[in-house]
């Protein structure tokens, strides 16, 4: 492997080898013409249910297999835009170009879908465009949003508006998070919890708003996601093991979409919240058992030895408390099905399947990905923007995919020595 590279092109596959590659000429190809494999065994229902349409996907998983065609990044001695320190969100815009939000740097790097580097936004420091960190980035049309813990920057073409603040005085904080009609939406999410002495079962609502971020103002509720179930143990709040979290996503129109927590199931809503499809495949559900927890124990125990020597302080005794805290609950009585949600421009989506293989080193891994990324292999099933399953794929360890635009996914990949490169995968047809 080179030290540094952009590279363009075919590169390892992923996954089942699909039986031609080359037939795959873009998303539309693979929803429209795609595999007669695919096709035969996957069956599209559609009802309408109250206004609702229905999606009822039926048949057995169709595997392809995913294809790297883009590596970008650098080892020490490389230019400078090509060195990732700690890479913590990635958005693909409509246009296919790549925004990386670097908190070692604190920026925001743009390459052209070919990896050609653009411009870098942002910086460390207080004044306009700069922030202290950065923790996520969203993008529409020529416009981007880099969000830390506290404040966010608002960019506009080359042009950066003053950066404004996220934590509110009534205690919540706004998390920008897509655009509709009416401009830019923001979920409000909580700062603290309540007091568990108070009651014993607390739900993580996240309201979605209309947002200015140039008044730096805040509009109507457009639509309140309903979160987890949150339990009262030990002096705070926690799920159980194995159950879901919030997940949602959102397109470029302003439509929202939801995993459901029980079951498989995707709720997608419009830009006034109402919604408007409900998208379904046919699952096998699966209980947790006390045999599952004594397997997280166990591999949380050994994982000690692989994290760096700077992140087992932060993250052997937080896992250790948690584990700990949500053994002491009742296990659901089904596993999530559903993980992580990655919502294209156009509203085809990806959706991470987290009952497949072992339940507590999937559970592990998600866990441990916010201090050293993902460790294992992850399964994903794909869908087109009228909710159509399409194909089932698996991603290769050490990869986080973070965004998707139709076949493609875009995420970090890890090499031996930990260095972090900006890789695309492409479904194969």
């Amino acid at each position: 492997m080179d030290a540094d590279c952009v590279r363009p092109g075919r590169r390892p596959q992923y996954g089942v080898p699909a039986w031609n590659a080359w037939l795959f000429a873009g998303w539309l190809f693979l929803v429209a013409c795609a595999d007669e494999r695919v096709q035969d065994r996957a069956a599209v229902e559609r009802s309408d249910s109250a206004g609702v349409q229905l999606v009822r996907n039926s048949g057995p998983s169709a595997f392809t297999a995913l294809t790297e065609v883009l590596r970008i990044g650098a080892r020490d001695g490389g230019p400078p835009h090509l060195q990732f320190g700690d890479i913590r969100d990635i958005a693909v815009d409509a246009n296919g170009r790549i925004h990386v939000a670097d908190a070692l740097s604190t920026t925001v790097r743009v390459f052209e879908a070919d990896g050609r580097f653009v411009k870098q936004l942002g910086g460390r420091g207080g004044g306009p465009g700069e922030l202290d960190d950065i923790e996520e980035v969203w993008v529409t049309g020529d416009t981007v949003v880099a969000i830390g813990m506290m404040r966010a920057a608002f960019f506009a073409g080359d042009v950066s508006a003053e950066t404004f603040l996220l934590l509110r005085p009534n205690g919540v904080r706004f998390s920008p998070a897509g655009t509709g009609p009416d401009g830019w939406r923001a979920l409000e999410l909580p700062v603290s919890f309540p007091s568990p002495d108070t009651m014993d079962v607390w739900h993580v609502d996240a309201p979605y708003r209309t947002y200015d971020p140039i008044a730096d103002s805040v509009g109507d509720v457009v639509l309140t996601l309903r979160g987890p179930a949150m339990h009262s143990v030990g002096g705070t709040f926690a799920e159980p093991l194995f159950a879901t979290t919030l997940r949602a996503g959102f397109d470029t129109r302003g439509r929202i979409y939801q995993v459901d927590p029980e079951g498989y199931v995707i709720h997608v809503y419009d830009a006034a919240g109402r919604e408007v499809r409900r998208i379904s495949r046919a699952y096998e559900p699966r209980a947790p058992s006390a045999s599952d927890v004594d397997e997280l124990r166990r591999f949380a125990r050994d994982s000690v030895g692989h994290l760096p020597p700077d992140v087992r302080p932060r993250a052997v005794p937080a896992l250790a408390r948690s584990i700990d805290a949500r053994a002491q609950l009742p296990l659901p009585e089904f596993v999530s099905t559903l993980g992580e949600l990655l919502v294209s421009h156009d509203g085809s989506f990806w959706v991470e399947r987290t009952d497949h293989g072992s339940l507590a080193a999937r559970f592990l891994d998600q866990q441990l990905a916010s201090y050293v990324g993902r460790s294992m292999p992850s399964t994903w099933d794909l869908f087109d923007h009228d909710g159509a399953y399409v194909a089932t794929v698996d991603a290769p360890a050490r990869f986080t995919p973070m965004a998707v635009r139709g076949g493609e996914v875009t995420g970090v990949l890890r090499d031996e020595l930990d260095v972090e490169y900006v890789v695309t995968l492409r479904a194969a047809g």
